[in-house]
């Protein structure tokens, strides 16, 4: 997964400013290399750029696209499949 080639489809999939297509851009190429060194600590499906954005479509519209990023780690770590450190603060 490209940081900067999901950063763009953020922006224009999501419609959300470049700053914080950036934020979450970077968030989740984080937790793409956690798993990817740590393959035993996740059980879904790959992760990668359609993957990352089917999930933010999931959240409420109302969220920004950092909220709807805290919204999908948000429910992971309620399931017990992610650390707080991928929040955006």
């Amino acid at each position: 997964m490209n940081q900067n080639e999901l950063e763009k489809q953020l922006s224009e999939e999501l419609g959300c400013s470049q700053s914080n297509a950036r934020i979450v851009a970077e968030k989740a190429t984080a937790l793409k290399e956690r798993v990817d060194s740590n393959p035993e600590s996740w059980d879904g499906p790959e992760i990668d750029s359609e993957y990352i954005i089917s999930r933010l479509e999931m959240a409420p519209e109302q969220h920004s696209i950092t909220g709807k990023w805290n919204w999908w780690t948000g429910s992971m770590d309620y399931f017990g499949g992610t650390p707080r450190d991928y929040r955006i603060k």
